[in-house]
């Protein structure tokens, strides 16, 4: 609870009132939140997965009336919006402050509780709010291969993206904010970071995608995105995925200003089909963007993975089935030295694909877990239950055990390497 109240209206009715022009009866005593106790910091780290995933919506919710708020004063400020007064405004203004500010250090408690989240906080770009909000959204449980994790997110492939209508989503909307977009605008601004890891990633990769499309190499991509989506042509996207420019206005436009930009493609329009259709910019932002995401949601898995089970998880598809070797390790580990330790003890060429479930249960109904070592332990749950998450196909259709017999369906590939080859959406 909180410990002092928003508002209260200690009124004498005795008192004469302020002139109506004022927006503010003097008679009432505006009064600013109490700060969170020491006992409900406390209790914070034993809130459950539901109330976290409440705190996490309604602390983005409080962060947007704020930034309405302070763009009305603003306007009131500078004259847009006629005569009266902000005061009431910025008290509410700074009341969002205080309770989001709160919010985020009870979201914090909550996840530095937890293994997992002591570990995302390491991350650079990854703050508590995300870090509960993630812990929140994710039942680890219902994702033994990175690759569940990818498809209940939303990012695993173009087609597991996609529904018609009147279908179900066959992701988790709140978890895709915070990975694609929360998340992963976070790692690219944090680039420049020395102890950032993703947004390099993303930098790195964003490079290489603009080499490819000055090369052309994503002409089929940017006419499949013509065929499948009702672009415009009047927008500017239309202009890159039609061919109506040459590949030579990507030279340098990255580092140009908005008003250089825009006289570089003037330079280089052409009609359409001419020129080589390419991606825009901001879809190439959204591939790299979401390809460093991956390589996150990847780690992730592995920290909750070991968190859960206490095993080493399996490595990627593309890695251990498709024969991969550039492996990406998990970075921050300082913040987890349990697992440092677990991957220090077996090392990465010695890690087996899939930890194996026994069907029986033994006396006290709990299910026998043995892992690759052969080593055995007890738990309530059978490693594939289901406990938590609103989608039912959570749960990653790859076979239980790896036998050469098994690869036909192996096969499937929903995981593609890390790679994205979904149309931007913003």
């Amino acid at each position: 609870m909180i410990d002092a109240p928003m508002l209260s209206t200690d009124i004498d009715p005795n008192q004469t009132p302020e002139p109506e022009g004022n927006f503010v009866d003097s008679r009432i005593i505006l009064t600013t939140l109490g700060k969170l106790g020491k006992d409900l910091k406390k209790a914070a780290a034993t809130l459950t997965e539901l109330e976290a995933r409440y705190l996490v919506d309604t602390y983005y919710r409080m962060q947007g009336y704020r930034i309405r708020a302070a763009s009305q004063i603003r306007a009131i400020e500078q004259g847009a919006d006629e005569g009266g007064t902000h005061q009431v405004l910025s008290f509410f203004q700074s009341n969002f402050e205080i309770l989001e500010t709160q919010m985020k250090g009870a979201l914090g408690v909550f996840a530095g509780a937890r293994p997992e989240g002591a570990w995302l906080q390491a991350v650079v770009g990854i703050g508590p709010v995300i870090s509960a909000g993630l812990i929140a959204n994710i039942d680890i449980a219902k994702a033994k291969y990175s690759g569940s994790l990818w498809k209940y997110a939303g990012i695993a492939s173009p087609t597991a993206d996609k529904w018609e209508k009147g279908q179900k989503r066959p992701y988790n909307a709140s978890l895709k904010l915070l990975l694609v977009y929360k998340a992963g605008e976070s790692f690219v601004k944090f680039q420049n970071n020395k102890n950032d890891v993703y947004g390099k990633l993303f930098a790195k990769r964003k490079q290489e995608y603009i080499q490819k499309n000055q090369q052309g190499a994503f002409a089929s991509a940017a006419q499949q995105v013509l065929r499948d989506k009702n672009i415009g042509k009047t927008t500017d996207a239309y202009i890159w995925y039609s061919g109506s420019l040459l590949p030579e206005v990507l030279t340098g436009y990255a580092g140009m200003s908005t008003e250089e930009q825009k006289k570089q493609i003037a330079k280089y329009r052409v009609a359409p089909g001419e020129g080589t259709p390419m991606l825009p910019p901001a879809h190439i932002h959204a591939r790299a963007r979401r390809f460093a995401v991956k390589i996150f949601a990847s780690h992730l898995h592995e920290v909750m993975f070991f968190k859960r089970y206490g095993v080493l998880a399996p490595l990627p598809y593309i890695i251990d089935v498709m024969g991969h070797s550039d492996y990406i390790p998990v970075p921050y580990l300082e913040a987890y030295p349990d697992l440092l330790k677990a991957y220090e003890a077996e090392p990465f060429h010695k890690r087996a694909r899939i930890i194996d479930r026994i069907d029986h249960q033994d006396k006290t109904g709990r299910y026998a877990i043995r892992d690759h070592n052969g080593r055995e332990r007890l738990e309530d749950t059978p490693l594939d239950a289901e406990e938590l998450g609103p989608i039912e196909d959570y749960e990653d259709d790859t076979p239980a055990t790896f036998t050469p017999a098994a690869m036909s369906s192996l096969l499937r590939g929903p995981i593609d390497d890390y790679e994205d080859d979904t149309p931007a959406e913003e």
